[in-house]
């Protein structure tokens, strides 16, 4: 009896860790409930089988899942990861310094900017400024109609853009008492948001390279292309062809980028 149950002990602990390896997002409380057994027990379980701590192996493969996929932006690795965009950031940090990964030089500058300036809703709301034309200029509840943003987001965004001098604001009335800012893009936005793409394309062509990473890039250009439309819809009523002709090139590379992802994707290569 004592061997059936050491046998038992043991082929509980080998599933234990193919599941951990097959996800390195699960979370010990999750391999003990599929197990039937509390947190502790499944802790002791798993050490004294394979000589480490559950945290120690969970480390370790997403360690590997961010070399796999160090194209990805950061708030991509930690939704597939399951932790938090800070926890990420040390990762990222420390692989950097031991030159287990490399950004570019570009990249390298952006990191430079203050905190949370490369967040790609800061991208978005950027981008989406720059598509309307100088007499229909955004307003921050707009923005958020859009977007879908919240209105703290959108706010620090843009008190980050004017601070950065790549927006220009200027206060309109709705006739009644309530004053409001409407937003225009600055060359020096223009510029960033020039660099910006080159950045993107850059990690993207990293990420390209793993499932993941595709299905990454295709849940971002699905997002991209929705906003897309909503702008499209509402500069078609009495819009100018050059309000909306960057628009409608930007729609179509961005429809040509779905599809082959989803070729991709299906296919499996």
């Amino acid at each position: 009896m004592p061997f059936k149950k050491q046998s038992i002990t043991a082929n509980r602990a080998k599933h234990m860790k193919e599941r951990v390896m097959a996800d390195p997002s699960l979370k010990l409380s999750e391999l003990a409930a599929g197990f039937g057994i509390n947190s502790r027990a499944a802790g002791k379980l798993f050490q004294r089988h394979f000589g480490e701590p559950f945290s120690a192996v969970v480390r370790r493969l997403q360690i590997d899942f961010v070399i796999r996929n160090q194209g990805l932006e950061n708030s991509e690795l930690a939704r597939h990861l399951k932790v938090s965009n800070a926890t990420v950031g040390r990762l990222v940090n420390e692989l950097e310094k031991k030159g287990r990964i490399h950004i570019s030089r570009q990249q390298a500058a952006y990191n430079a900017k203050p905190t949370g300036f490369y967040k790609p809703s800061m991208h978005t709301i950027l981008q989406l400024i720059r598509w309307f034309p100088s007499d229909k200029l955004l307003s921050a509840n707009e923005i958020r109609k859009y977007t879908g943003y919240n209105r703290v987001t959108i706010n620090e965004a843009l008190v980050e853009f004017e601070r950065q001098k790549l927006v220009s604001s200027v206060v309109a009335s709705d006739g009644r008492f309530r004053r409001y800012k409407r937003y225009a893009l600055l060359p020096a936005g223009r510029e960033w948001l020039n660099g910006m793409r080159k950045e993107r394309g850059r990690r993207d062509k990293a990420a390209w390279k793993t499932q993941e990473g595709r299905k990454s890039i295709l849940g971002r250009k699905k997002r991209e292309l929705k906003l897309l439309d909503r702008v499209l819809k509402r500069l078609d009523v009495g819009a100018l062809m050059r309000d909306t002709a960057e628009i409608w090139a930007q729609r179509t590379v961005v429809e040509i980028e779905i599809n082959r992802l989803n070729e991709l994707i299906s296919g499996g290569k």
